[in-house]
């Protein structure tokens, strides 16, 4: 063999494995990977196309790729293979699993069942723009994509709840009616579901992940919940604490931990569509009642040392309580039912406050308008009673009265400055994200620790003080 004709041999072949590589590591121009499919195993005919799922995928809609794409984004290494871009040519769907796999709902996770065939997938109902419904194969009218977008999700299921009904386009994106929210078919998929002795396809919807964080902060908050409960005892089980100041305050104590209690049961319990509803509006209930009983306590505090001050007959206590109330639960109960009924009307999704819709309580976006801002004007008129009553007190002082003794209002006060004082700088806390961006800060971690362990602060405030521990060990011992 002469050495020009070896040359050439050797410079074909290092141009042929450059050509390779460079084949190899090349993505399709203008074509997301996720608008892929693998082509492993099918044969390409003499013009280089590929035959799929009824399409023909020309050569230059095709490359060689070392990678995948997870859901997140993520590029895993995998070994050499073909891909086209399929959903240029045709319409994709995405399927949460494999054939003859579905979502378990309770383990989040793909199975394959023991008792159910899934040979053949039933067929779906799509809409068209102008909602004109056809019943459609999905493996005809689609290109079928096996793609889990998310790890937190519903399942929707309109036979068993009529807040899960949908509407699937042609385009496989799906409007959830309930929300008026258009999904796109990259942010939903489908999966065989069982149900009444038949299978349909179903699609899931996407949920925010919790954070672990979020995890710690509802842990703290449910420890809280034994700690008010201990500190209602206290003030039940001694005679001396017994006044009306402190029955105001048993009733705040009780309203907030009811709610708590339910908030952090969300992150334990796994409730229904219907059913997290209910627990986020009940717990909004007593949330924003146990904001309306501390209002009413910085007014009876005020409303004593007022009388004090200028030695007015107060009226029977009993009276009083029953008055207050009525104020309470009249104004829980007329901001429940707002809430409630703007979310069953056809106002703005922006404007609703979401109770149940991915999360049971009201979505962050709302809090501000429907918890945080009520709750936020009612600190404004206690911190008002507040300036009256250190007013007061300080005329009480330079008018020399006496006012010692177990139930003295000083002490009162000083009690409920503090707590006031916890419920101001939760509030602050809760307001904060909303005005500067740092919620991912370790300081406002740290703050969000602090707000979800207010049970716990509280007990020390009302209950770990001198005077309060030998009252419970006089009336322990006796």
């Amino acid at each position: 063999m002469s050495k020009p004709y070896a040359s050439r041999l050797i410079l074909l072949a290092l141009m042929r494995l450059l050509y390779t590589v460079q084949f190899a590591l090349a993505d399709i121009r203008n074509c997301d990977f996720k608008d892929t499919v693998s082509l492993v195993n099918i044969r390409p005919n003499k013009q280089g196309a590929y035959e799929y799922g009824g399409i023909s995928i020309p050569k230059n809609l095709t490359a060689n790729y070392d990678y995948e794409e997870l859901a997140d984004g993520t590029r895993v290494t995998r070994s050499a293979h073909t891909r086209g871009c399929a959903c240029k040519l045709k319409q994709c769907i995405q399927l949460c699993c494999m054939p003859q796999q579905l979502l378990d709902k309770q383990t989040m996770k793909c199975v394959t069942p023991d008792d159910l065939s899934l040979e053949y997938l039933p067929e779906l109902e799509i809409f068209s723009e102008d909602l004109d419904s056809t019943l459609v194969d999905v493996n005809e009218a689609f290109i079928p994509q096996q793609r889990l977008p998310c790890d937190n999700f519903a399942i929707l299921s309109p036979w068993e709840f009529e807040d899960d009904a949908y509407i699937l386009f042609e385009n496989a994106s799906i409007l959830h009616t309930i929300n008026d929210e258009l999904i796109p078919y990259r942010d939903n998929c489908l999966t065989p579901y069982w149900y009444n002795n038949t299978v349909s396809l179903n699609p899931i919807i996407c949920y925010a992940k919790t954070a672990p964080t979020t995890y710690v902060n509802l842990s703290f908050l449910a420890i809280s919940v034994p700690f008010l409960l201990a500190t209602i005892w206290v003030y039940l089980y001694v005679p001396q604490l017994r006044c009306l100041h402190n029955s105001c305050l048993i009733c705040f104590l009780a309203t907030f931990a009811i709610g708590t209690a339910l908030l952090s049961s969300t992150a334990w319990i796994t409730y229904g569509m219907e059913a997290c509803r209910i627990i986020g509006t009940t717990c909004y209930f007593f949330m924003i009642s146990a904001f309306f009983w501390l209002n009413i306590t910085c007014f009876d505090l005020w409303l004593s040392i007022r009388g004090i001050r200028y030695e007015l007959q107060l009226y029977n206590p009993r009276l009083h309580f029953i008055y207050y109330s009525i104020y309470v639960w009249t104004a829980a109960v007329i901001f429940t039912v707002i809430a409630v009924t703007i979310e069953h009307s056809n106002i703005n999704d922006a404007w609703k406050p979401g109770i149940g819709i991915g999360q049971c309580f009201i979505k962050s976006t709302s809090a501000m308008l429907y918890f945080h801002g009520p709750s936020g004007l009612l600190i404004i008129f206690n911190i008002f009673f507040f300036i009256l009553s250190v007013n007061d007190l300080y005329q009480i002082k330079d008018a020399n009265y006496k006012i010692n003794g177990d139930n003295s209002q000083q002490y009162n006060f000083a009690t409920f400055v503090r707590l006031f004082i916890i419920m101001g700088i939760s509030w602050i806390m809760e307001v904060i994200p909303y005005i500067t961006p740092i919620n991912n800060s370790n300081i406002f971690k740290i703050f969000n620790i602090i707000n979800t362990s207010q049970g716990i602060i509280i007990f020390g405030v009302l209950v770990l003080k001198p005077r309060v521990l030998i009252l419970l060990k006089s009336r322990w011992k006796a």
